[in-house]
Order: C-alpha cells, then structure tokens, then sequence
C-alpha cells in the first residue's frame, strides 16, 4: 500500500508557507509505500542506510533474488558471507542477524506505543534514531515523521529555503503535524533539477 497523503496535510502545508505551495502545486504527487511487514520494513530501512537510492535499489533487488520471501527465518538461516554477498556491508548484515535472531514480532511491534518501538528497535546494534524514524514512516505510516538526520531531507530543504545545514536543522518540527507529507514532497524535490526548480519557486512570494 501507498503512504497515506490526506488532503488536510496538503491543505495545511500549502497555507503554512509559500516554498511549501510550491512545489506541492508543480510536483507530481509523492508514491511512497509503506512496507507492512516490519521485518521486511526494518530490512529495507538497513538497506538504505546511508547510501543513495540507486544503490540501495540495486542492492534490494539482489537481496530479494537471494532470500525471497524475506522473513526472519529466511535470514536468521543466512551465512554473514551470504548477506555480504548481495552487496550489505559487515556491520549491516550483523544488524540483519541480530534482528532475525530475535525472538521479537516486528509486525506486532507496530501495536505499541511509539516509546515502547523507539526503545526496542534502539536496542539492537545497528539501529539508530534514523532508523526508527524511517520505521515509523516505512512500516506504520506515521503522518508526522521528518527526520533531520536524514540527509536527502537536509537537501531538500537546503534547496527549497536556500538555507544553511545549520539552518535546516531547525526545521524539525516546522510541519508537524503533516512532517511525512513535506517528507515525501522533500525527497521528490531531489529529483528535481537546479533550472526546474528555480522556475518552480518563482511562484514564491515574500
């Protein structure tokens, strides 16, 4: 299934400033799916850590024509050699053996409360606070996840605001409630080339 993106969240961003309305008048709308199975999302979440989309594109393909279906024993029953062979790092394939190698429901997991998910997936070497956020984006579809700490969010904004990195920080929770929608819609903007978008922000008044 495809993220949730509610017309109220579009509503809200487009009124809350005019970069925001924007790109969300010019771009096609943002295709983000959400991943229902959590031990498949948290797989693809350590698949894209820290590495562009095409690479982690290239990479899940593999992995999903070596271990398909994707399930904890499927892992739990791969070699570290096996992992690494379809392209994961050392340190993300442990990750992947520890998680399979728990006796944790990752689907059920997703009925807690958010503290009770961000302090168990934190426990797991490997699994850092970006992980969690995409978590509750890729697996849950929370509507108000922008991480900071990712760095194609950190573009888009540096681009869409023409701000600093230092800047950008700031803009944690500058859409919540809707932070998953202006995700998404930051992430589309990367796709987005320098003349494009220049054109796209000539709509912007100051």
């Amino acid at each position: 299934m495809t993220f949730p993106i509610k017309k109220d969240a579009l509503t809200h961003l487009k009124k809350l400033d005019a970069h925001m309305n924007a790109i969300i008048t010019h771009l096609d709308y943002p295709e983000e799916q959400q991943i229902e199975d959590g031990f498949l999302a948290l797989c693809d979440i350590i698949i894209g850590q820290q590495i562009s989309e095409t690479a982690k594109a290239a990479i899940m393909k593999r992995f999903n024509d070596a271990f398909s279906p994707i399930t904890k024993a499927a892992i739990n029953r791969a070699s570290l050699e096996d992992l690494r062979r379809v392209g994961l790092s050392k340190m993300k394939a442990m990750t992947m053996q520890r998680l399979s190698a728990s006796d944790i429901d990752f689907t059920a997991l997703k009925q807690y409360d958010t503290n009770t998910i961000q302090n168990t997936l934190l426990a797991f070497k490997g699994i850092g606070q970006w992980s969690v956020d995409m978590f509750f984006f890729v697996a849950m579809g929370h509507p108000d996840i922008l991480s900071v700490k990712d760095i194609g969010i950190l573009n888009g904004i540096m681009r869409l605001y023409d701000v600093s990195k230092e800047t950008a920080y700031t803009f944690e929770n500058y859409f919540s409630p809707y932070g998953s929608t202006a995700a998404s819609y930051l992430w589309k903007l990367l796709e987005v080339d320098d003349a494009t978008l220049e054109n796209i922000k000539k709509d912007v008044k100051t």
